[in-house]
């Protein structure tokens, strides 16, 4: 390889101190040395699905469960539609037998006016702690 003098545009060698044209004194090497650029370590992916739950458990990544319609549903159809959409599906399934099959039948409907607005309270906190991407248990309430 070779540098160009600056003073007499003679090209010499890399290695050469003082140029045999105008006797210029290199004093830094020409071209300066190439350094290697930092490029910082790769971050780890985001994942795009939920992280997998142990057995009996659900997750949800933050910030994707539809607390919204959770809460929509469970207060216009019951407590039953709001653990559903939360991915409790054993747990509204037994809601809605036991509440409106068998309690609503027996008390007149005077039950579900203690069992919805629970139900309802239960809904909002399981879409939250879904909706942040904390763990729940299929039958977990509140």
């Amino acid at each position: 390889m070779v540098k160009q003098c600056p003073t007499c545009r003679t090209l010499v060698e890399l290695s050469v101190q003082t140029c045999p044209g105008c006797h210029h004194f290199f004093t830094t090497q020409f071209p300066p040395p190439q350094t290697q650029a930092f490029y910082p370590p790769p971050q780890p992916p985001v994942p795009i699905y939920a992280p997998a739950a142990p057995p009996g458990m659900i997750s949800a990544v933050p910030g994707t469960h539809p607390a919204t319609l959770a809460i929509i549903l469970s207060v216009f159809f019951g407590p039953w539609a709001g653990a559903i959409i939360n991915r409790q599906v054993a747990k509204g399934l037994v809601i809605y037998l036991v509440c409106a099959g068998i309690l609503a039948w027996f008390t007149c409907g005077l039950a579900m006016l203690l069992i919805w607005p629970i139900g309802l309270i239960d809904t909002v906190v399981i879409a939250n702690k879904l909706n942040r991407g904390e763990t729940v248990g299929e039958w977990q309430f509140f």
